[in-house]
């Protein structure tokens, strides 16, 4: 007898459902997503229905549950340290931190580089870019 699904985790964006039901594929464990097409095709409806499902079998959850928090952690680590050791240009101030690019920004951040991720000031308000090296 098959295995009983559950859900793990429950995306607003398909995409983001997509990216986490890979990188759960490529480490062996099975998902599926559920309520993938409601959320494609009637958007503004998909929080009305609890999102985009990531549903693994029920053995395999907690894994699941492990992998999904390491990658979304280490994304969000990586982004917190940049910001630790960045000092803002305008008043040398270190109390700086990551700021949310929106969707445009995202979207755009990954097609034109100069639209990519930005740091802000908590002291004075300056955003800008950090420098690539």
């Amino acid at each position: 007898m098959a295995e009983r699904l559950v859900t793990v985790r429950t995306y607003s964006r398909v995409w983001e459902a997509d990216l986490a039901r890979a990188a759960l594929e490529q480490e062996g464990i099975c998902a599926v997503l559920r309520d993938e097409e409601i959320v494609r095709m009637v958007w503004h409806y998909g929080l009305a229905f609890g999102g985009v499902r990531l549903c693994v079998p029920e053995g395999e959850a907690e894994e699941a549950t492990r992998l999904l928090g390491k990658l979304e952690g280490g994304a969000a680590l990586e982004e917190q340290a940049q910001a630790e050791r960045a000092v803002c240009p305008k008043c040398g101030s270190a109390q700086t931190e990551p700021v949310e690019p929106g969707l445009w920004g995202f979207v755009l951040g990954r097609l034109l580089p100069r639209f990519g991720p930005r740091l802000g000031c908590r002291d004075c308000g300056e955003v800008w870019r950090p420098q690539q090296r």
